[in-house]
């Protein structure tokens, strides 16, 4: 009897094993192939913060299954989230740069989105006639303030396809991606938008006959944390996304060089880079300034020769290490 209750318990730990590596292995296909994801982990931040958006526009949409009043606009905002927040799940894996034009055209969906609640107002079918009315009454706050977030998801959308056309502008040794500032300051006017509707529905909409849900309220203040966070996190990955080396920044061509041109920008543009790998060209040309000055750096005199060629052998094999 205690021989079956052993055999028993080793086959249940054996099963138990194999579940936990395919768990795994299941839990890690978003993985590159080297175990390491190759994108800044502020992305993989963002990709969450898309998420729990994309969650809250679905129960803004299912609001109806308790009486509520529909909103079908919630479903193609929560349909632009998700793919917003797997665009930003596969540049934090792989940080190939097409996932910003990706992005970029979320933001314009959603801009048409806040373009139609806006100009129409919340019909059910895109054929219907559009509810001009609303301009006409108590709902004309609501109806600027969706004019207002079309211009900041335009805004955000325009950021993130110059961020994919020029990859290297304002790339310094402290600093990423000048766009990244940018989208810093765009973002957080969701924030006031959101807090500025929900007192809105409270105060002017109550007992009326426009009058909102109270999950719609709650969840006009649940997003402005998660708008909050998402800019943080752009401004996080701005400051610490530069490329670690001194500017040197002569773009004029140096002897000894092959007549290589040292401005970055023209070897960027055109090119679809990630995030991280143009900081990595950005280094590498910063390396071979800082080597061509200490190679061939001279003095007037023996002892400042001699100080340049012992600085030249103690700081060159430190600038060649990766």
């Amino acid at each position: 009897m205690a021989v079956d209750t052993d055999a028993s318990s080793q086959s249940r730990i054996v099963v138990a094993r194999l579940l936990i590596d395919r768990g795994l292995e299941a839990a890690a296909w978003w993985l590159p192939a080297g175990g390491q994801a190759l994108g800044h982990p502020q992305l993989r931040l963002r990709c969450v913060v898309s998420l729990l958006q994309a969650v809250l526009s679905l129960l803004l949409a299912c609001q109806v299954l308790w009486g509520a009043e529909v909103v079908p606009q919630a479903l193609p905002q929560a349909a632009c989230m998700f793919v917003a927040a797997a665009t930003l799940l596969g540049q934090w894996r792989t940080d190939q740069a097409w996932y910003f034009a990706a992005r970029a055209l979320t933001c314009w969906a959603l801009t048409m989105v806040s373009i139609s609640l806006a100009a129409c107002g919340r019909k059910i079918m895109p054929w219907e006639p559009c509810n001009s009315t609303g301009w006409q009454d108590i709902r004309q706050p609501f109806r600027v303030l969706h004019l207002c977030e079309a211009v900041r998801t335009l805004l955000e959308g325009l950021s993130l396809s110059l961020q994919y056309s020029f990859p290297g502008q304002g790339v310094t040794d402290l600093r990423g991606h000048e766009q990244l500032f940018y989208r810093g300051y765009i973002r957080p006017i969701g924030v006031l938008i959101q807090l500025v509707r929900g007192l809105l529905k409270i105060f002017i909409l109550e007992g009326t006959q426009f009058q909102r849900s109270s999950l719609e309220i709650a969840l006009n203040f649940a997003r402005c944390p998660l708008i909050a966070i998402g800019s943080c996190s752009l401004f996080q990955q701005w400051r610490s996304s530069g490329t670690g080396i001194p500017s040197e920044p002569p773009a004029e061509e140096l002897p000894g060089l092959g007549g290589r041109s040292l401005d970055p920008l023209p070897e960027l543009e055109g090119r679809s880079l990630g995030p991280l790998r143009v900081v990595q060209v950005l280094r590498e040309y910063k390396l071979t300034v800082l080597r061509y000055h200490l190679v061939n750096q001279t003095g007037s005199s023996q002892t400042g020769r001699s100080e340049g060629t012992t600085t030249t052998r103690i700081i060159l094999p430190l600038l060649t290490t990766k």
